[in-house]
């Protein structure tokens, strides 16, 4: 499921996801902080 899921995110976003964003960052609460930071350096 989260290999998919990072599958998923990165077709999405088009930026590189690591393999453990899901463990690190199990909740939407934390996972979208994190995709804010991201796409705002793009």
């Amino acid at each position: 499921m989260t290999v998919a899921l990072r599958q998923a995110f990165q077709a999405a976003f088009r930026i590189k996801v690591p393999l453990s964003l899901t463990w690190s960052h199990p909740t939407l609460k934390r996972l979208v902080p994190w995709f804010l930071s991201r796409l705002s350096k793009q």
